[in-house]
């Protein structure tokens, strides 16, 4: 049972971080009771014992008032961390969606049968036979979760291995001689001064739910230093705001806009295309002079519409989802063209509904994952008003020399 409230408690922290829902003070909170509660299940207050079934065919818990708080806690996060993963999944569109459909499956089927055999069916019908089941119903959450990842991209791979395992790992470790170091204190003052186990077993609650945040930071900046990698996506966003920020010049502009995108995804090439108004086309700059995308392709108009960035390897998904019959040409226009000037992602720049400029990236078998498309939707904010503000005065200084001419 303590075990459980772990399982619910790192499932929620995981969705809360993975549809960016994290609210430090609601977290905090959570963590504190869930701390709390694994403790009260390592108690008599949960189960105080065991007994035969009136049949005499299977041992019983003796249930205790903690499994009211038990059902409470753990219930309550497995249904939020489901609920939250549902609204998300009705917002995506594409990869993403596929993505969700697939983690919610396997979350409702391992979760159905977890708390079937392993509460319901002890509790309620007082049967305890089948609880043995329970470890099988991990394998559909493990199945899909890994088909997910192989399939859709779910989740940077190489960021889980290299770092989010060490972390999780360093973070067991360290709590867990945490841990054994508060018990020993438990025992000494219990066994030393006589203190009723009861007042220990609160002293011991604090100070493992007081201790877990400063441990937790401290196990995080360690792995931080040791992984010198990839910067996080809004150090890296701010990064590229302080360098744009006071930027007038606008091929100055782009060039520095390229370099940090580059860096950052790795990709092999980015061209952008920027609204010319006397052709009505979108001509290359900055080193891509002489390409041009045209204002009646498909591409244009299709990001009238949506102002997502569109993956090459996804428009396949979102041809499934779209309804509409024009929609439908546009996407599968949209994919010959990407085709042809061979880009794996197109992100727009738009101003209201306007589209001023397009970015193109390409690559070889470059794969976007979820986080590098998060931290272009992050960048695109930056990066739209400061190409927005350099048009309007690189047009400006054009009509000052015109007239000084």
């Amino acid at each position: 049972m303590a075990f459980a409230v772990v399982q619910a408690l790192i499932i929620f922290l995981l969705i809360s971080k993975l549809i960016q829902r994290v609210n430090k003070k609601l977290n905090t909170i959570i963590i504190f009771i869930s701390l709390a509660l694994l403790i009260i299940c390592l108690t008599p207050y949960l189960f105080s014992g065991v007994s035969f079934s009136d049949k005499g065919d299977n041992y019983l818990p003796i249930v205790e008032p903690g499994i009211f708080l038990f059902a409470v806690v753990t219930l309550g996060l497995i249904f939020y961390s489901i609920l939250l993963l549902i609204k998300k999944y009705f917002k995506s569109l594409g990869i993403i969606k596929n993505q969700l459909r697939l983690i919610i499956l396997g979350l409702i089927i391992m979760y159905a049968g977890i708390i079937y055999f392993s509460f319901i069916n002890v509790v309620v019908f007082n049967n305890s036979n089948y609880v043995y089941l329970v470890s099988f119903f991990t394998l559909p959450f493990i199945i899909l979760t890994t088909y997910s990842i192989l399939r859709y991209r779910f989740m940077d791979i190489k960021v889980v291995i290299k770092k989010g395992v060490v972390y999780g790992i360093s973070l067991i470790i360290a709590l867990s001689i945490y841990t054994y170091l508060v018990l020993v204190f438990k025992d000494t003052i219990e066994d030393s001064w006589n203190v009723n186990t009861t007042w220990t077993a609160a002293i011991l609650i604090v100070l493992v739910a007081l201790g877990f945040p400063p441990l937790k930071n401290l196990v995080e900046k360690a792995v931080n230093k040791l992984f010198k990698g990839k910067k996080s996506i809004d150090l890296a966003v701010a990064e590229v705001k302080e360098k744009i920020s006071h930027e007038s010049n606008f091929e100055n502009l782009v060039g520095i806009i390229k370099k940090e995108i580059k860096e950052y995804l790795d990709v092999d090439s980015i061209q952008l295309f920027v609204y010319d108004k006397q052709s009505g086309d979108f001509a290359g700059k900055n080193g891509d002079t002489g390409k041009s995308l045209s204002q009646k392709s498909s591409l244009p108009k299709y990001f009238n519409k949506y102002d997502e960035v569109l993956i090459a390897e996804e428009i396949p998904h979102l041809l499934n989802e779209r309804q509409g019959k024009f929609e439908k040409e546009v996407l599968q226009q949209a994919e010959k063209e990407m085709k042809k000037n061979n880009f794996n992602l197109l992100m727009p720049v738009k101003t209201d509904q306007d589209v001023i400029a397009m970015v193109g990236f390409s690559g070889e078998s470059k794969s976007f994952s979820v986080q590098d498309v998060e931290y272009l939707n992050k960048l695109r904010e930056q990066v739209t008003f400061a190409i927005a503000n350099a048009l309007l005065y690189e047009n400006a200084m054009k009509r000052v020399r015109g007239e000084a001419v």
